[in-house]
């Protein structure tokens, strides 16, 4: 699906410009020696978010959902204290102490970019930018009033386009809108918020937090070296911008991430009678016709027989999870998973010698349990 593809590039490029926009706010407003560091910001952060779209997939694949969860929950800890006790060293007006913090949650912008494959997308990158905004706040003026005006901007147009690019992958049947009905969208919802914040940082001009405005590190960059940061900024991020463009859609067109199975199935309701409950009626196999239901019956199977061999699949565990699960036989069991998958959610008629390889990779792999139990 072309709009599916062109949704998360479009996704990948706005979090790319909403990282960029917070970390290069926040440490204008921290550090005087940042102008120059502008164009290293700008590429390390477009590495960032290009690898970790490379890596996405095998990092989703290295544990089941359950154990990602708890490893995101025992992460949270850390920076959580950690945004603690930034918290307590800004309310000293430090401001040497506050240009080396938002350097630290500078850095972390980018590990969370990189990471994003491994937890719940970009949240973790959404909530250390909003950590970002609040460093560019503290000392108020002008990198104040872009920094929230822009968060909320950006942030509303990712919001929109990671909804329908989500929306896609769980229900791949349905057709999406296009990257540009998605933007004008977006632009219905954005553009109020960002004239009402601009408007009211125009008339009412955001304050700093005294402790840090009485710093003079906190006010060495004079107006004119604010608005040429911003420039050169700008010119720095859109060429960036459309290199992330190009090599994000050479990666998702690589890997067939249209093609990628569903989070949730997508099944047809099927209208029946009430039937005699019998031996082995509490569990009844989906009703397909064809090669399609004799791939997805040799599948079921398979489960089964696998289960009574000490191979279980849990039930949060998607067909691709089960696979990785098993380290041999790779090969058949990859053939299996692959035929099923394009029977159960594939548009098109499996044909015969489709079957024929998956009911042999079905045996192979059972071979295999049966071998490693004896």
């Amino acid at each position: 699906m072309r709009r599916a593809t062109g949704l998360a590039m479009a996704r990948a490029l706005t979090m790319y410009l909403l990282s960029v926009h917070c970390v290069a706010n926040a440490l204008l407003a921290t550090d005087p020696r940042v102008p120059p560091l502008l164009p290293v910001i700008a590429i390390a952060l477009l590495a960032a978010v290009v690898l970790g779209e490379a890596l996405a997939p095998a990092l989703a694949q290295l544990v089941d959902r359950v154990s990602r969860a708890r490893l995101q929950i025992t992460a949270w800890v850390p920076y959580g204290a950690l945004l603690a006790i930034s918290m307590m060293r800004l309310m000293n007006g430090d401001a040497d102490a506050m240009a080396g913090l938002a350097a630290m949650f500078a850095a972390l912008q980018g590990l969370f970019l990189l990471l994003a494959g491994f937890g719940r997308g970009y949240i973790g990158a959404i909530q250390n930018a909003l950590v970002l905004t609040v460093f560019a706040s503290l000392p108020g003026g002008r990198v104040a009033s872009v920094g929230v005006t822009g968060f909320a901007g950006l942030l509303g147009l990712f919001l929109v386009f990671d909804h329908f690019a989500r929306k896609l992958a769980a229900y791949p049947t349905r057709e999406g809108p296009s990257v540009g009905t998605a933007f004008a969208q977006a632009a219905v919802v954005v553009l109020p918020v960002v004239g009402a914040l601009a408007l009211t940082f125009a008339i009412l001009p955001p304050t700093g937090y005294e402790p840090l405005v009485r710093s003079a590190r906190a006010t060495q960059l004079t107006q004119e070296q604010v608005s040429a940061a911003y420039r050169d900024l700008a010119i720095l991020a859109g060429a960036a911008g459309v290199v992330s463009w190009i090599v994000v859609w050479a990666l998702l067109r690589g890997r067939g991430e249209a093609d990628a199975s569903p989070a949730i199935e997508v099944v047809t309701a099927r209208r029946r009678g009430e039937e005699a409950m019998g031996e082995g009626a509490g569990r009844r196999e989906p009703e397909y016709s064809g090669v399609r239901g004799r791939i997805v019956r040799t599948y079921l199977r398979f489960l089964e027989r696998a289960a009574k061999l000490g191979l279980l699949r849990r039930p949060d565990m998607t067909p691709r999870e089960f696979s990785v699960r098993v380290r041999r036989p790779e090969e058949p069991l990859a053939v299996l998973t692959d035929a099923f998958m394009r029977a159960r959610w594939g548009p098109d008629e499996p044909a015969e010698e489709d079957a024929r390889a998956a009911e042999g990779a079905a045996e192979a792999v059972v071979g295999e349990l049966r071998g490693r139990r004896a």
